[in-house]
């Protein structure tokens, strides 16, 4: 677990969200250990329930006309007001991998034309009305049991980062379903309106790379309601690394980040990153490269044996001398 400094309050929040850590809780959704071959930890809807009820409300097409899932319908998000008087924000952006070809998105979602509505992570309607969480959105902490709580259902396949319609016709809003949800907390839920609140934004897996992606730019998603919110990110797993794939079915983390970054036109990718990698702009969508242009206070979870990682890699559990050297060899920054 990785902390930066927090500052004006915050390093209360951020000893309490450690110790939650440190019981095993994290976010409460699937430990990458458990992570099989060449599927990320599965979304928060089918993993175990914790005790309090989250919402789920549709975005209005109307207000927001482009925050739409692969399906091409509204997006939405899960919703649960805190205790009184609570200056406490906490939202996570659900996990689930991504398409990132032409083939990978017709096997994930169907077809632009008809596309496959009994797949959360390609429609809403997929989704049930209400969730369970467990975790960060189900603490016993008094300051974060009594938080309001967001999770925003992953339905657009581009770990919430994506802007376009691609060239075969898919969706990908991510980006504009995080800033639509976030401009609801301010205009229809009360985010930003009174001195001194905190917002903990971030995700898991592909929402945790969404929430790198995103998190400098929360403040802007705002408007004006940022100038009375401070914001804190909780990252869980976003760190993948530079490493070259000896799995012939897997074409590599790089490949992959590099085909959404052509397919969904992701813009949050901060000038001085794209400054410094201006001939491989994908790598700011990349942990290893992104991370360290992050200016927001956040908390980082990564696992040093990221079990996703080593699978889709390799191939297989390391057995051999040639996988084991893959493993812990350091990744070496890639020009292109």
């Amino acid at each position: 677990v990785s902390t930066q400094s927090t500052g004006n309050g915050m390093g209360i929040m951020a000893v309490r969200f450690m110790v939650l850590l440190g019981l095993g809780l994290g976010l409460g959704f699937a430990p990458r250990a458990r992570a099989e071959l060449g599927a990320e930890p599965e979304s928060a809807s089918m993993l175990p329930a914790g005790m309090g009820a989250l919402d789920l409300i549709t975005l209005d097409p109307e207000a927001y006309p482009d925050a739409v899932c692969m399906d091409g319908e509204p997006g939405g998000y899960y919703w649960s007001g805190g205790s009184t008087g609570s200056k406490v924000w906490i939202l996570v952006l659900q996990g689930g991998g991504w398409c990132y070809d032409v083939m990978s998105c017709k096997q994930r979602c169907g077809s632009p034309s008809d596309p496959d509505r009994t797949n959360g992570l390609c429609s809403l309607a997929a989704h049930p009305k209400e969730m369970h969480p467990a975790g960060i959105l189900n603490a016993d902490d008094p300051e974060l049991a009594g938080a309001n709580k967001v999770l925003v259902p992953y339905c657009t396949s581009d770990a919430h980062m994506g802007d376009a319609l691609s060239g075969e016709g898919w969706p990908f809003r991510g980006a504009r379903v995080v800033a639509s949800v976030l401009r609801e907390l301010v205009v229809r839920h009360g985010l930003g309106s009174i001195p001194g609140e905190k917002l903990v934004f971030g995700g898991f897996s592909a929402g945790g790379r969404g929430g790198m992606v995103h998190l400098d730019y929360v403040t802007h998603m705002m408007g004006k309601a940022a100038h009375q919110v401070e914001v804190m990110g909780f990252l869980d797993s976003p760190l993948w690394l530079d490493l070259a794939s000896i799995n012939p079915k897997f074409p590599g983390f790089n490949v992959t980040t590099m085909g959404v970054h052509t397919m969904a036109n992701v813009t949050h990718l901060d000038p001085a990153c794209t400054a410094k990698y201006a001939a491989a702009p994908w790598k700011c969508m990349f942990g290893q490269y992104r991370m360290p242009f992050i200016q927001t206070p956040y908390m980082l979870v990564a696992s040093q044996d990221d079990a996703y990682q080593i699978l889709n890699n390799i191939g297989e559990i390391p057995k051999s001398p040639d996988q084991f050297c893959l493993l812990y060899t350091s990744p070496s920054p890639r020009d292109s």
